[in-house]
């Protein structure tokens, strides 16, 4: 091996220093981690009224899966529990990922029978950087069961927003992720973030 001459170092020196650098700071990366984390079931806000969409998790070292978001309807053939969250959960990454849920009242598909109205549940996941600047959210109503499942999928539209308490969800301003025309379709739910 060359050997440093006149104080400057020779390519395979260079080399060797370059990769244990790489190699140090790939170890001590951090993995994912769960701050926060709550199965408490919220009650129902009522029809007309604004939905609250509760923290229920928040991790660190977190990313979306996006593979399984945008694969729900191939995910579903693998029987996998959109009740169980499990497109929406985190994966490691380097962002602050926040799971909130609103339940609400909302009208069931009954066929010719007499309106029916059961509790829904619209999971938003947010993902942050270290100053709570929003880099990505979706949006997604957990019971929809008309295929294509994509299409309930909505994702974040707005640029340049802090993510904070009380902040409606209309200031997201969520487009569907899924459209087949060119129109822009926005959620019209009204809803506020609760941590």
């Amino acid at each position: 091996m060359k050997r440093k001459v006149d104080g400057v170092m020779k390519p395979p020196a260079i080399i060797l220093l370059l990769s244990l650098t790489v190699i140090f700071f790939y170890c001590r990366q951090t993995s994912l981690k769960i701050l926060f984390h709550t199965n408490e079931k919220n009650e129902a806000t009522g029809p007309e009224e604004m939905q609250v969409y509760y923290l229920k998790k928040k991790a660190i070292n977190a990313d979306f899966n996006y593979p399984k978001l945008f694969n729900l309807d191939g995910l579903l053939t693998r029987n996998v529990s959109f009740e169980s969250h499990q497109p929406f959960e985190p994966v490691s990454g380097r962002f602050i990922y926040y799971q909130f849920i609103a339940t609400f009242k909302g009208q069931a598909y009954n066929s010719d029978g007499p309106l029916l109205f059961k509790d829904f549940h619209d999971i938003l996941i947010v993902k942050t950087d270290d100053s709570n600047k929003i880099i990505d959210a979706y949006q997604y109503t957990l019971e929809w069961s008309e295929p294509p499942l994509q299409y309930d999928l909505f994702k974040l539209s707005s640029i340049n927003i802090e993510l904070k308490d009380s902040m409606n969800i209309a200031e997201l301003n969520l487009t569907r992720a899924y459209n087949r025309s060119r129109h822009v379709d926005t959620l019209k739910e009204n809803g506020v973030i609760r941590f």
